[in-house]
């Protein structure tokens, strides 16, 4: 059987042509705009630009730099302060001996005059080193954690993060062998430029010396340990993670409250490093040591210890009289 061939009514195959006629004109019309005419692009700051008052600047990505683009050192300009959960302001710091720093800065938002403020000073792992001077800033470390919006509102404070060379370390100890002796390993230079950049962060900036806290992950928890035993009469208190000190001289840095952190599992930094100074601080008479150790987690313990309950509470609330008062 054939079936009849449909036909297309005259007047609707007019109508569809005119539209796909009108259809053409407009697509050629819009593609012929010129650049000129088109909505400008948002411009997003530059990596390592320094960021002040909202106003993003080029700058190296390896060296932020001021207006005149020189290298921005400390002490050469004033940063507006920023709220710190918006993002670090990042500076390069040089020491006595020359010696370049990178780090990161976070300031409260709207500092009140006559008020000082906690300081925390954060020394990250190996896997953060470079140049690039923001890598220090990631979920490796205590940073998210301390300016994450709702504490930081409850808690303001100043963090500076610097951040190790390539190629460096905080201390110059190898990692797997656990506890070293302070004695016999002279200060590196990265930290020796940290130990100045501390001094004159306090000296530009309303930081509370009574409220100077110290943390550290990995080969930052070696390095936390290194300021600790070096400036005993520094730091009110001080949160480690997978690191490792001096047992030897537990005696001189009894009086700083410590919470430690570290993997029975941990095949990088051997636990060993937490237990020894733990045990040593409790022998020689420590009254605040905390230590909590992960039995199935090895070096990767960072994003549970920082979330562990009443960590940053404990750390806030601690201050070089309250210890005075706990040694009397």
């Amino acid at each position: 059987m054939r079936y009849p061939q449909r036909r297309t009514p005259f007047f609707p195959a007019l109508l569809l042509m005119a539209l796909l006629f009108f259809n053409a004109l407009f697509l050629a019309s819009c593609s012929s705009r010129t650049p000129d005419t088109q909505e400008p692009a948002t411009q997003q700051p530059a990596q390592g630009s320094v960021s002040s008052a909202g106003n993003a600047q080029e700058t190296d990505p390896e060296l932020p730099s001021g207006e005149s683009g020189e290298s921005l050192e400390s002490g050469d300009s004033q940063p507006v302060s920023q709220p710190a959960p918006d993002g670090p302001i990042q500076l390069v710091f040089t020491d006595s001996q020359g010696y370049k720093l990178p780090y990161c800065l976070y300031l409260p938002a709207d500092m009140e005059e006559g008020v000082s403020y906690p300081l925390v000073l954060f020394l990250h792992g190996a896997g953060e080193r470079g140049s690039g001077n923001l890598a220090q800033t990631n979920d490796t470390g205590i940073i998210p954690s301390l300016t994450e919006a709702a504490f930081y509102a409850e808690h303001p404070c100043i963090i500076l993060a610097p951040q190790c060379p390539e190629g460096e370390q905080w201390v110059d100890t190898p990692w797997a062998e656990g506890s070293y002796s302070v004695a016999d390993t002279p200060v590196s230079a990265a930290l020796s430029a940290v130990t100045e950049l501390l001094a004159k962060t306090c000296e530009e900036y309303p930081a509370d010396p009574a409220r100077l806290y110290a943390a550290g992950v990995s080969m930052g928890g070696y390095g936390a340990w290194d300021m600790l035993l070096r400036n005993p009469d520094v730091f009110a208190a001080a949160v480690i993670l997978c690191g490792a000190g001096d047992p030897s001289a537990a005696e001189s840095v009894k009086h700083i409250p410590v919470w430690l952190f570290h993997g029975s599992l941990d095949e990088e930094v051997p636990p060993s490093g937490s237990r020894e100074m733990a045990a040593a601080l409790i022998a020689a008479g420590a009254s605040d040591v905390r230590y909590r150790e992960y039995p199935e987690y090895g070096h990767w313990i960072w994003l549970g210890a920082y979330e562990e309950p009443g960590l940053l509470p404990w750390l806030f609330s601690q201050s070089k009289e309250k210890a005075q008062a706990r040694e009397e």
